[in-house]
């Protein structure tokens, strides 16, 4: 288990709200054989935007009322500087006074700004780096998030994201499914370092929070909009606010977004980059008593799109398993030699080489019928509870399950160097118990509470290997593959607290200790298909995950006819399957001497700490 520590120390005038931080951040990087990079977006023309919005104040005047828009959390004061109320240290403070690195923006800003998903966060938001799309993954939405530098790239459930993504408090524990549509958002925060006293493991760049709006007992309010734009971009959105009693409330929001894509396959002449993507949250408030309140909040996502936007950026022809993949399709005139000898640059498709990489920024040959799809969805409940002034209980549970899906031609060429499909069935539980209080005079302010993470998936990967190509058909003769699948089991428990002390009206420590607990288990059983020669006509259909046998993995002059019930010359092998188990534990301590100057210049000095869990043996 490894620890990131960060030392920070910090000069914060309220005027302007900067801040000067110094962080150390080391990721390691893989080495590749060929590179794919995400191809740039294309300047899209600017958009259309129109919208309505009404609202009935409760109970409703003779005359209509005006308009009630969702409030911004930046709260203009007198002397006209905004006032951004956050929740980086888990309780609601004021961002001028927090201690910590942290980047805030309100529901309007966003909007304002045509942030309407979470990946665009890097356009505002200083260090932070949110990719949608994950080397490697092939999916959409599978995120790749960094945070002064430090992230992971791996999207596989064996390996844990590097910086932590909550939505409403719940956490997102995978990179599958943190590219979500920010719909009727209340605010975003970012906060920059590792937090492992308060949010726990896996927040060792930071983490990222997003705050629906809630509903409220103003009136029934409600908006409609849409924008048009480039690529035949057509966005469509509403929410609803709707009182049903003086103590129940509940809120309702829904978007679809379509959009084509930017990136042509010449093959087939699909768009990669596409947008179709479906959202939308019901929201439920109870609020009996001025003490007690309950929030349920169910939200649902569907993407469905052709891929991600990636193209070919080189490869290495000298890379051993580049060169086997040539000598396989039958590579004229070349084989394995040694001295290493480069697969040549000849313009024939058997042959892997930088022949495809002058298609240009937005083209790509691709052989594959690839796909990225993602159907989320998850139960939240909020309960809080004033016990007495000086102390507040607040319970967090939820359950998400997350469904990915992808096909990808992770080679992008017309040449079936490697070809991989990417399947989860992500289930997580969470639950959250936090107490909150100060002493009557308000220089102890204090909090504690404990965590539990339950989660399963079982992983789907095929993997489809180098294939013989006929000189004269360009018929693929043969093919082979693995089905990479594992039982993944996540099981995590902590308990947690944090004081803030004011030493005088001016000087103020905080010290915080986070115990966890982790167990991680992956069962991993993966089989191996080889094809061979001199077999009859069968029917190949790579379209579709199925088992990988020697049934599906041969492949005639001709791709139709049934499929054979054995294949001349194919083996096929299961591995058993081998247990890897890790249980690891960890203390995560932070402390903060913080001075306010004046009420509009504040020093503090910080350590803090945090932890990822060494991955598991997984898939591949």
């Amino acid at each position: 288990m490894k620890a990131h520590r960060s030392y920070t120390a910090t000069i914060r005038r309220t005027v302007s709200s900067t801040a000067l931080a110094i962080g150390l951040g080391v990721v390691p990087a893989p080495a590749l054989a060929q590179t794919t990079i995400p191809a740039q977006t294309p300047p899209e023309q600017p958009v259309v935007e129109a919208g309505t919005s009404a609202a009935q104040a409760a109970p409703a005047p003779a005359a209509s009322a005006p308009p009630v828009q969702q409030s911004d959390p930046i709260a203009e004061e007198p002397g006209g500087i905004g006032d951004i109320v956050v929740t980086a240290r888990r309780r609601e403070e004021s961002i001028q006074n927090v201690p910590i690195s942290v980047a805030a923006f309100g529901g309007s800003a966003l909007a304002e700004r045509q942030i309407d998903s979470s990946d665009k966060l890097t356009q505002l938001a200083p260090n932070v780096q949110f990719s949608a799309v994950a080397p490697a993954s092939g999916n959409s939405s599978s995120s790749a998030i960094f945070i002064r530098g430090v992230g992971q790239t791996d999207f596989l459930a064996s390996t844990d994201p590097g910086v932590g993504f909550y939505v409403d408090g719940v956490y997102f524990a995978r990179a599958s499914g943190t590219a979500i549509s920010l719909l009727d958002v209340e605010r975003v925060e970012v906060l920059r370092g590792p937090q492992g006293t308060l949010f726990g493991r896996n927040t060792v760049g930071g983490a990222i929070q997003v705050f629906s709006a809630r509903p409220n007992f103003s009136g029934v309010s409600g908006n409609v909009g849409w924008t048009l734009g480039d690529y035949k971009r057509a966005d469509l959105r509403g929410v609803l606010n709707l009182p049903v009693s003086e103590t129940l409330a509940v809120r309702f929001a829904a978007t679809k977004r379509i959009r084509d894509g930017y990136v042509t396959n010449i093959l087939d002449g699909r768009d990669f980059g596409d947008v179709n993507t479906f959202a939308a949250r019901a929201s439920l408030l109870w609020k009996p008593s001025d003490k007690f309140e309950a929030l349920l909040i169910g939200d649902y996502t569907k993407d469905d799109v052709n891929g991600s936007p990636t193209v070919f950026g080189g490869i290495n022809t000298s890379a051993a398993f580049v060169r086997f993949a040539s000598v396989i399709a039958g590579c004229p005139g070349f084989a394995l030699t040694n001295p290493v000898t480069p697969v040549p640059e000849n313009n024939d498709r058997r042959c892997a080489n930088n022949q495809y990489s002058a298609l240009g920024p937005f083209k790509v040959a691709s052989n594959a019928p690839s796909r990225s799809e993602l159907e989320m969805y998850g139960i939240g409940l909020t309960l809080q509870y004033d016990v007495a002034d000086w102390l507040t209980v607040k319970s967090i549970t939820a359950y998400r399950e997350t469904n990915p899906f992808s096909i990808r031609d992770a080679d992008n060429t017309p040449l079936r160097i490697l070809e991989t499909v990417n399947q989860d069935n992500i289930k997580q539980f969470t639950q959250e118990l936090q107490f909150l209080g100060e002493t009557p005079n308000g220089r102890l302010k204090y909090q504690f509470g404990a965590y539990y993470f339950r989660e399963t998936d079982y992983q789907f990967y095929p993997v489809f290997l180098p294939s013989q190509i006929s000189a004269t058909t360009g018929e693929e003769l043969r093919v082979g593959g693995l089905n990479n699948n594992a039982d993944i089991k996540n099981e995590s428990l902590a308990i947690f607290t944090q004081e803030s002390f004011a030493i005088t009206d001016k000087l103020n420590l905080t010290v915080g200790l986070r115990y966890t607990r982790d167990k991680k288990e992956a069962t991993p059983f993966e089989t191996a298909a080889v094809s061979g020669y001199g077999y009859t006509n069968v029917g190949y259909n790579v379209a579709y995950p199925a088992p990988l046998n020697a049934q599906n993995v041969c492949l005639g002059p001709q791709r139709t006819g049934a499929v054979a019930a054995t294949c001349t010359g194919s083996r096929t092998f299961l591995f058993n399957p081998v247990l890897n188990s890790k249980t690891n534990s960890k203390f995560t301590p932070a402390a903060t001497l913080q001075y306010q100057w004046t009420p509009e210049l504040m020093t503090y000095a910080s350590y803090s700490q945090g932890f990822d869990r060494p991955p598991l043996s997984g898939p591949y």
